[in-house]
């Protein structure tokens, strides 16, 4: 026994709102509903295969180099 705190069924439902309480000032919910497969549900105007990708910074770009025939090994994410 937790300091006498009751047990809670161990499910994904309950999990994901224990995450949501935890983590609620640490901007970690638009990642979790992603991961979960929740975000098109949960955020208006979101749009699965569009809004999952954040864009990779233009310095990483140039820094991984180019292939063989002179393109970009690294390539943007669509939409950016």
């Amino acid at each position: 026994e937790r300091v006498g705190l009751t047990t809670k069924p161990l499910t994904l439902a309950n999990i994901k709102l224990e995450r949501r309480l935890e983590l609620a000032t640490e901007w970690n919910r638009f990642h979790d509903l992603v991961r979960w497969g929740d975000a098109a549900v949960e955020i208006d105007g979101f749009t699965t295969n569009r809004d999952e990708l954040l864009p990779i910074p233009f310095n990483e770009i140039i820094l991984a180099g180019k292939d063989d025939s002179g393109n970009d090994i690294l390539t943007q994410n669509p939409g950016y």
